[in-house]
């Protein structure tokens, strides 16, 4: 068990799904950024928040959207969009077996 991480479970609202919220107690770059991951009814990521150290908004939420399988079987979001305005979209992105 690792005590300079913080994990709790975080039970659905009517506004949100069921999180996880990680606050990283020390250790690492960042010790004290707290960071909550949404997933959907699949188990699959949709959406994070982040309380960290070098954003000054609180609570900043990102999405991850346009989900690919790729040729490995791995699915891969192309697409991260902060605060719902900013998309990122990621392009190229390549996946390999390292036992072929």
């Amino acid at each position: 068990m690792d005590n300079s991480v913080e994990k709790r479970f975080i039970p659905a609202t009517s506004a949100e799904n069921a999180s996880l919220l990680i606050t990283y107690k020390s250790g690492g770059s960042t010790p004290g950024d707290t960071y909550q991951w949404f997933v959907n009814q699949n188990y699959i990521p949709t959406a994070f928040k982040m309380w960290v150290s070098i954003i000054p908004i609180k609570g900043l939420p990102a999405t991850w959207e346009d989900w690919k399988v790729s040729k490995t079987g791995i699915k891969l979001a192309h697409t991260k969009k902060i605060a719902n305005l900013i998309p990122f979209p990621m392009s190229e992105i390549k996946t390999w077996n390292v036992a072929e």
